[in-house]
C-alpha cells in the first residue's frame, strides 16, 4: 500500500464525487459497532446525508486522508460550547487499517486544536468496537462515562485534554 498522499478538509464537492465510498466506508466501521442493526443501511445513508448537510452549511468539517485521489479515512467533527472538538465519526477503509491513517487523521485533529484553542476533544465509541476503544486508549482519551440504556450496544463517552 502506498504512504498518503496528503490529509487536507473535504468540501461538499469532495462528499458527493466519492460518496458510494465514503458511504461503505462508514457501512464498515457500523457493521463493526452495531452488529445487530438490521436498519444499518438505511441508518448509514442518513448519516451521510446529515454530513453533507452539515458541511454544506459549515456546522461541522472532515479531515481527509487520501492517497491516489481516492479518499482511505475521514474524520468528521464539530466544535462543541466553543472549546471542545466533538468527533462524530472516523472511519479507515479496511484495506487502510493499521497503517497509521486513524492516527494521523487524530494528530491533524490535535493539531487544530491547538491553532484553535480548543481545551479537549471528546467522542462516543461503541463498547462493541473494542479495536477503536483501544485506538483512543493509545491517542491519550480517557473513559469519562458508559451509556447502556436506549441503545442497542453499550456507548462509551470519552475525552481527551489537548495539551499546550
Amino acid at each position: 500500500m502506498k504512504e498518503i498522499t496528503k490529509i487536507d478538509y473535504l468540501n461538499v464537492e469532495n462528499l458527493i464525487d466519492q460518496k458510494d465510498y465514503i458511504i461503505s466506508m462508514m457501512m464498515e466501521s457500523w457493521e463493526i459497532s452495531f452488529p445487530n442493526d438490521f436498519d444499518k443501511e438505511v441508518k448509514v445513508r442518513a448519516r451521510y446525508k446529515s454530513l453533507v448537510e452539515y458541511i454544506m452549511l459549515k456546522k461541522a468539517k472532515v479531515l481527509a486522508a487520501i492517497r491516489d485521489d481516492k479518499i482511505i479515512g475521514i474524520l468528521w467533527y464539530f466544535t462543541k460550547n466553543g472549546f471542545i472538538y466533538h468527533v462524530n465519526q472516523l472511519v479507515v477503509s479496511e484495506k487502510a487499517r493499521r497503517l497509521g491513517v486513524g492516527s494521523k487523521l487524530m494528530n491533524m485533529l490535535t493539531e487544530e486544536a491547538k491553532k484553535e484553542g480548543i481545551d479537549e476533544i471528546e467522542l462516543f465509541v461503541s463498547k462493541a468496537n473494542m479495536g477503536a476503544k483501544k485506538f483512543y486508549d493509545n491517542h491519550g482519551f480517557e473513559v469519562e462515562r458508559i451509556f447502556n440504556h436506549g441503545f442497542e450496544v453499550e456507548r462509551i463517552l470519552m475525552r481527551r485534554n489537548i495539551d499546550d
